[in-house]
């Protein structure tokens, strides 16, 4: 019921003003038990003149709905229990009925004033309409046109709550304004002075209403001739309206989802890390990898709940022009167009901030993020600098913890962002799945084709044949790798498609091996503990250290968000000529006392490679559009290596992908395994045999200096 209420508090719209039939709640007339001078009658009698008035002040609806849903209740128990006690079981059935219905409309008052608005009006309204099929059988026919009003106000009351156009809302107040003087001439037929000028006065509050309707559809249709404001009435309709996919939705409450799918990872020193919660799927092709990642966050001492994702090239040249149209609205007329249009945002304000990097404490860049504020709704901060390649395509949402998943659609809908949150139908991930090979096997050819229309929009047959025509040895590919690809998580529910059967190839081409140097130590304390660290969380970039609170650098603090290489875990390829020559280790790139040794597998997640040191380089340049495949970096630097190459892979290399580690001489082995041990990363299983990671020390941590082919094997 929860999301039923959920869904229809989002949907429905809170009406101007407050309507309810006020006579239904108190107990019926009946001269011959009650005189109409007694002071149960004189009071309804005060109250029915009173309530309606009240009722227009809105801060007093909630009170009484609750008030008068629990007045409805008991009077409809007592109406039961009359008839029952004189064998008018069908009277008994009829008021049991309204008395659940009554508290049914109290319970939903508590979660949504509007949902109990829009459930008691909705119950009324069937009533009125039953009540003029009766009194036009009795020939009542004065009762049968007031009660056909009744049904008409109530009709169009609930249609305006659930559609919300000022049309209907106008209708509404005009067929109340004649209600009431209908009832006030009835009235005054029968005496009810009292009564009857109230009625009058009421009449004129809701024409006045009605006029002031006419004047905001005037003002609307002004605006909406606008393209900038029908544009964002467009968005505030979306954000209301397109809901249905969300109400069996997996992301459901995401409160509790979000914590029972917490990530927690724990370094050498025992420090745990939240590294949120992650859900593979999403976005159809607006999320990069259709990954979202949610965590539970405090701004300011308020618990909020934050989505991160990042958007494709295609999708980030819109999300720019979406911004920079809601920056180009003029503040009072855009106050008023979020009022007209119903949104559950009363402003919007947009401001250039500093970025911060990391929950806590990290590293900042200087003004390099958009942050639109939803008064009412949420925060989307968007990065705003294609220098900083990183931050750019980053998306990040911030809402109250508790608001409903309808509320984070309607924050996203204001910057067409809502895609997010759509389940990615299976060619979504096929499609997904075919960029990836495409720029493993072809990387000159897939760049550009990647970042166009075309490639999210046709047919998956035809956008095989396309890349074919652009890429003939893709239709090779396709028929070699593509059926087997299949899911890998990088942390988990963080998807990245593994292409089975890379490793045999590179293998096969003279790849023997992958290091990564340990870089950044200024001790050996310093040292051991992020060997350690690697060994218990893996292998982390940048930018997902100082996202995830971890604020330790590698070899600089934020330079690799420029180059756009901070979200890569960097190694160095052995080959098998490098073994046939003894390469000295120490004489790569990338220096270090210990180097991580890194399966070859890896390759089967994705990497993009550069014969030079570019720190994972993706700007505008040659060296990201030109380079190598996989296939063809392997080939060439078995023939003509380069001390300073890079392989670089996506965000976090698992423990499970490092085979061993290589260290200079013996004492720095005896030392490490010392720290390995107190830390209790190194144990011992039931043979008592000491391992690590799945193997015997002997054979993990390994004293080296140059490369061969028994040390890579």
């Amino acid at each position: 019921m929860n999301t039923l209420i959920q869904q229809l508090e989002h949907h429905a719209i809170e009406p101007q003003s407050y309507y309810r039939r006020f006579e239904n709640d108190f107990p019926a007339a009946s001269s011959e038990q009650t005189p109409p001078t007694s002071w149960a009658e004189v009071g309804k009698r005060c109250a029915l003149l009173a309530l309606p008035f009240v009722s227009l002040y809105r801060p007093f609806g909630t009170g009484i709905s609750l008030s008068m849903g629990a007045v409805r209740s008991l009077t409809s128990a007592l109406a039961a229990w009359g008839a029952g006690q004189k064998g008018a079981l069908r009277e008994c059935a009829t008021s049991l009925v309204q008395m659940a219905l009554a508290t049914l409309s109290v319970v939903a008052t508590v979660f949504s004033f509007t949902a109990g608005l829009f459930l008691i009006t909705g119950v009324d309204t069937l009533t009125s309409g039953a009540a003029v099929v009766q009194h036009l059988a009795a020939g009542n026919w004065h009762e049968a046109f007031e009660e056909l009003l009744q049904t008409g106000v109530g009709v169009f009351y609930c249609a305006g709550m659930f559609a919300g156009h000022l049309e209907i809302v106008l209708l509404t107040s005009l067929l109340q304004g004649a209600l009431s003087l209908f009832q006030a001439r009835k009235e005054l037929a029968a005496g009810r002075f009292p009564e009857a000028i109230a009625k009058v006065v009421m009449s004129g509050l809701r024409l006045h209403q009605a006029k002031n309707t006419f004047h905001s559809i005037q003002r609307r249709d002004f605006l909406l001739s606008i393209e900038a404001y029908r544009k964002l009435s467009e968005q505030v309709r979306k954000g209301r309206e397109e809901i249905a996919h969300l109400s069996d939705s997996a992301l459901g409450d995401l409160s509790v989802v979000v914590k029972d799918k917490e990530v927690v990872l724990q370094d050498a020193q025992g420090r745990t890390y939240s590294f949120g919660s992650h859900f593979h799927g999403y976005g159809e092709g607006l999320v990069k990898g259709a990954n979202l990642t949610f965590r539970q966050v405090q701004v300011e001492g308020i618990n909020k709940i934050e989505l991160s994702f990042k958007v494709n090239h295609v999708f980030r040249t819109r999300l720019q022009q979406a911004i920079q149209g809601m920056q180009g609205l003029g503040a009072s007329e855009l106050k008023e167009m979020l009022a007209i249009s119903h949104s559950h945002a009363s402003d919007i304000h947009i401001q250039e901030k500093n970025s911060q990097l990391g929950p806590d404490t990290g590293p900042h860049i200087s003004d390099l993020a958009t942050e639109i504020k939803l008064d009412g709704l949420g925060t989307i901060t968007v990065g705003s600098s294609p220098k900083v390649i990183n931050l750019y395509d980053r998306v990040t949402v911030q809402l109250d913890e508790g608001k409903s998943l309808y509320a984070w659609h309607e924050t996203l809908s204001f910057l067409d962002l809502d895609t997010a949150l759509h389940a990615s139908s299976q060619e979504d991930l096929t499609r997904l799945k075919i960029g990836h090979l495409f720029r493993t096997i072809c990387p000159r050819e897939a760049t550009p084709f990647e970042r166009t229309d075309a490639f999210f929009t046709l047919p998956i047959e035809e956008l095989k044949q396309q890349i074919i025509a652009q890429a003939p040895g893709m239709k090779e590919a396709f028929q070699q790798y593509l059926d087997k690809m299949r899911e890998e998580e990088i942390l988990p529910g963080r998807v990245r498609y593994a292409i089975p059967g890379l490793t045999e190839q590179s293998r096969a081409l003279g790849a023997r091996g992958l290091v990564a140097a340990v870089t950044g130590a200024d001790s050996n304390a310093m040292l051991f503990d992020r060997v350690g660290s690697m060994l218990t969380m893996g292998m982390l970039s940048t930018e997902m250290r100082y996202s995830n609170g971890i604020n330790t650098s590698g070899l600089n603090l934020t330079g690799d968000f420029f180059t756009g290489g901070a979200d890569s875990v960097y190694a160095q390829m052995i080959t098998e000529k490098n073994c046939a020559d003894h390469m000295a280790l120490n004489s790569l790139f990338y220096i270090g006392r210990v180097k991580m040794m890194l399966s070859l597998d890896a390759f089967e997640m994705g990497s993009y490679q550069s014969f030079y040191c570019a720190f994972g380089w993706r700007g505008p340049s040659s060296l990201y559009t030109d380079r190598p495949s996989l296939f063809e970096f392997i080939q060439q630097h078995s023939q003509y290596a380069t001390s300073s190459h890079e392989l670089c892979f996506k965000e976090r290399i698992p423990p499970h992908l490092i085979q061993g580690i290589i260290v200079e001489d013996t004492h720095t082995r005896d030392a490490l395994v010392d720290y390995l041990k107190a830390r209790n990363i190194i144990q011992k299983n039931a043979a008592g045999e000491e391992m690590l990671l799945g193997h015997s020390v002997e054979q993990f941590i390994h004293v080296g200096t140059h490369a061969s082919e028994e040390l890579f094997a």
